[in-house]
């Protein structure tokens, strides 16, 4: 129930524990934003670390976000296929 705002020169009405809402954030856009262009990592060291779908996942993130690596992500991603 809105409690009346006291002492207050505006008739406002405040919702209790409005401060407290966290603010929605779409982790969909915030992945989607960055692009790395140097790659200081070796795809091959990178991809022995993971097996079956969880290696074909990484190396399409690789990929989609470093253009540097995309070919040959995508080329160890069909040789795993």
């Amino acid at each position: 129930m809105p409690l009346p705002s006291r002492g207050s020169r505006h008739n406002e009405v405040i919702e209790p524990m409005q401060v407290d809402i966290a603010p929605e954030v779409d982790q969909q856009a915030a992945e989607d934003n960055f692009i790395i262009e140097a790659a200081t990592i070796d795809l091959d060291v990178f991809a022995s670390n993971y097996m079956g779908l969880t290696k074909l996942s990484r190396l399409m993130f690789v990929a989609k976000h470093c253009p540097a690596l995309e070919i040959d992500a995508l080329r160890e991603q069909q040789d795993r296929v």
